[in-house]
């Protein structure tokens, strides 16, 4: 009965797991491995009382760093970097004492260990310098602390003499030094010492190989140093003859101050009177000249042999106006040559009153005679006055120079300057006349080329302009060259060699193999084009190439029935042999049309449509064209102009 049970029961074992698992197969519970990595990657010491860093080195187990001062070896942290499942002990994140090696296990997580020693060790100091020092009842600041000679590291028994206030307790004078890191110092710093007599310091190196010896010896200064109190714009308005007070800090007796006005190059002075000195407010009153020039000065003031004071730059704008330079617009760091006598706004740079300012006229003059000068202001938020020349042509027999003078007119008196800027350099003024045409440097030129145009009055250098000197002046002189058949090409000049010629470079958009009469319209527009006798004839560029020509161009008119707005080029010779890279627009930087069909068998290529601008140039304005092509890896240039395509062709 027994051995039937126990065959049901398998039987309903067998028959429970094939529904689960047909293959009949019990399966097996998959073993999770635990991880063994138990490596120290990284270990960095930390200081946190000075927040340094120092890096250390893994080795063998065995972990190595040299630290030095100010370093403290008995209370550093680490930071350390191991695999993800796996602990350090001790925790190197407590602050630790590293005098003796320190070991530290990794457990990994399949419970293994490892361990590491880490080793610290300090490297002492050899420096023994004195570096900084001073009086606590004295203290640092300018007037009281001043070391004589300054103190040198590298000087061995050093002198040490520290200036001090007249009223100063040298018995009993506290030390505050600066000296080497590690370093020791005897006496020791910050004990309050007699200094009735030399001191002398023993400085001794951490390591204690270095030691210097530096004497301390106090110095009384008859009176603190001298300082004075000036703002520099209160004086501002103070007319010649008239009253100025300062302040300062230390008043000697008064037969012994001297005050003098210096100007501000320093290059001249002038006593000044003492008129009344204030003990009890520290003030001193002095009288300007009976007479000055308005500028930038400075009060050189002495209470003794040894001890003045130079004070900070003041304006006095009371007395005669000046003129300084003339500057660009604004007062930018631009330096003006010249000065274009129309239309011009420029800026100069001049002592002036402000509150009389409506007061003043201002001229330029020469031989005799004064050319006005309009709409004088001050640049916004700027010590710039804003002048501007006439918008009409000056009614003058003037002619331009460097020989110009700047007058200021001011209560019935006049100022006059040289015409001058910033460097102290002769300022050109340019009197607008007609251009005068007298030459060319080649009546045969190549387009790229340079042509100089030779003559006088041709182009006028000039800055900004007023409102309303756009109309008046252009920023370039027009050589305007026409053909026999009346097609206009202009050529752009905006320069002028030191003879006053006109310097250019012939452009691209001339037609070639053609003669052009020229005429020339300065940038001043109220003289209009003139003509002139000269003739040019303009060529294309030669080809580059020893042998291959263009035999012919011609570009298809917008109408064309087959080929609207296309261009071919045919060649002299084969053309399979030559890699045809671009046709190229020289006249705009270049520009290039990479859209063409080689036809080897006719030596020709031909380009898609051209675009608007490609077919203006090309067709309209017969603009100069090159092939580029390589050969033999070299590459060569091929200049054209094509030929118009007739409308129906």
């Amino acid at each position: 009965m027994k051995k039937l049970q126990y065959l049901v029961l398998m039987t309903l074992l067998v028959i429970g797991c094939g529904k689960d698992n047909p293959t009949g197969e019990i399966p097996n519970e998959p073993e999770q491995k635990l991880s063994s990595q138990k490596i120290l990657g990284d270990f960095t010491l930390f200081d946190e009382a000075t927040g340094k860093w120092r890096n250390t080195e893994i080795k063998d187990n065995v972990v190595t760093a040299v630290i030095e001062t100010p370093f403290d070896i008995k209370a550093l942290v680490a930071t350390v970097r191991i695999p993800d499942k796996a602990t350090i002990s001790p925790d190197p994140t407590q602050k630790r004492d590293y005098t003796n090696p320190v070991i530290y296990t990794i457990t990994a997580e399949d419970g293994t260990k490892a361990e590491y020693k880490v080793i610290v060790t300090k490297r002492l100091l050899s420096e023994s310098n004195i570096y900084r020092l001073h009086f606590k009842e004295v203290g640092k600041s300018r007037d009281h602390y001043n070391p004589h000679p300054s103190l040198n590291q590298h000087d061995k028994n050093a002198d040490i003499r520290i200036v001090v206030p007249l009223t100063t307790d040298v018995t009993k004078l506290t030390s505050v030094f600066e000296i080497s890191e590690g370093a020791t110092i005897h006496p020791k710093a910050g004990q309050t010492l007699d200094y009735t007599k030399p001191v002398e310091y023993t400085v001794t190196s951490e390591d204690g190989k270095t030691v210097l010896k530096y004497t301390v010896t106090v110095i009384f200064d008859d009176l603190p140093k001298l300082s004075l109190s000036i703002n520099g714009e209160e004086f501002r308005n103070v007319p010649p003859g008239g009253t100025i007070v300062f302040g300062v800090n230390v008043l000697p007796k008064h037969e012994d101050i001297r005050v003098s006005l210096v100007t501000e190059d320093g290059k001249s002075s002038v006593p000044l009177t003492i008129q009344k000195v204030d003990d009890t407010n520290k003030k001193i009153h002095v009288k300007l000249p009976d007479t000055y020039l308005n500028g930038i000065y400075k009060l050189d003031v002495r209470i003794a042999e040894n001890n003045s004071a130079m004070s900070y730059t003041f304006v006095l704008h009371g007395g005669n106006p000046v003129f300084h330079y003339i500057t660009s617009n604004g007062g930018g760091p631009k330096t003006p040559n010249s000065l274009l006598y129309l239309a011009e706004q420029f800026g100069i740079f001049a002592s002036i009153n402000r509150k009389d300012f409506a007061k003043h006229s201002f001229f330029i003059k020469k031989n005799g005679e004064y050319l006005p000068l309009e709409n004088a202001r001050f640049h916004t938020n700027s010590t710039t006055i804003i002048l501007e020349a006439p918008l009409e042509l000056p009614n003058t027999s003037l002619e331009t120079g460097t020989d110009f003078e700047f007058v200021i007119r001011y209560e019935g008196k006049e100022y006059t300057y040289p015409l001058v800027n910033n460097k102290k350099e002769p300022v050109k003024v340019y009197i607008p006349k007609p251009p005068v045409v007298t030459g060319v440097s080649k009546t045969s030129v190549t387009q790229g080329e340079t042509l100089v145009i030779k003559g006088s009055n041709l182009f006028y250098p000039h800055g900004d302009l007023r409102d309303g000197g756009r109309d008046k002046i252009n920023h370039y002189t027009a050589i305007r060259s026409r053909t026999p058949s009346k097609e206009l090409i202009s050529m752009i000049g905006k320069e002028i060699d030191a003879q006053g010629n006109l310097v250019l470079t012939v452009p691209f958009n001339f037609l070639a193999e053609t003669e052009y009469k020229l005429f020339i319209d300065s940038n001043v527009d109220s003289f209009g084009e003139v003509e002139t006798p000269i003739t040019i004839k303009v060529e294309l560029p030669k080809p580059t190439h020893p042998t291959m020509r263009i035999q012919e161009a011609e570009v298809y008119h917008e109408n064309s029935k087959y080929f609207k707005k296309q261009l071919r080029v045919k060649f002299n010779g084969d053309i399979s042999k030559i890699n045809i890279k671009a046709i190229v627009f020289p006249e705009y930087q270049n520009a290039k049309i990479t859209n063409f069909i080689v036809y080897e068998g006719s030596n020709s290529i031909m380009t898609g449509e051209l675009n608007f601008w490609e077919y203006r140039d090309v067709y309209t304005r017969r603009h100069t064209l090159y092939v580029l092509f390589e050969e033999g890896g070299k590459e060569y240039k091929l200049y054209f102009n094509a030929k118009r395509g007739e409308q129906n062709d």
